[in-house]
């Protein structure tokens, strides 16, 4: 065999030994982890209802669970009342269809009723809330 052939051997050796250490470390992390399994009863009562309305129940579902994490920094939530209003907005999920807003952990919509408020308006950086009279902007903080 030429030199060439040699080194051309021995580098995929090299390489079809790092690959199969790589894929037993992923195989045994992933055998370590269980998923939790799906509650059907969302699918279910939607079935029961026949209107079709899976995704109501399925954001109504989503209301009761509290936040502890922020899902893009996984950074843990820490409530910062404004002084002015009371309300801690943490996060904006933009959308020019359906934008959400994340206050006090809970997450909210357009027309969702807060504390005695409704909000009014989600925009990019701020949430308008309304109490009827008067409205209530809350910003962002960086």
């Amino acid at each position: 065999m030429r030199k060439k052939d040699l080194i051309e051997l021995g580098v995929t050796g090299i390489l079809l030994a790092v690959l199969v250490f790589v894929f037993v470390n992923v195989t045994k992390k992933s055998s370590g982890r269980r998923l939790k399994p799906v509650d059907l009863s969302v699918t279910k009562q939607a079935e029961e209802t026949g209107d079709g309305s899976l995704y109501s129940l399925l954001e109504q579902e989503s209301k009761s669970i509290q936040l502890k994490r922020d899902p893009f920094t996984a950074a843990p939530i820490v409530f910062k009342g404004n002084a002015q209003s009371g309300f801690a907005l943490t996060g904006i999920l933009w959308d020019k269809i359906k934008p959400l807003a994340i206050i006090d952990g809970e997450v909210v919509k357009k027309g969702d009723q807060l504390g005695g408020k409704t909000v009014e308006d989600i925009r990019q950086d701020m949430v308008i809330l309304s109490d009827g009279q008067e409205f209530l902007e809350i910003k962002l903080e960086p």
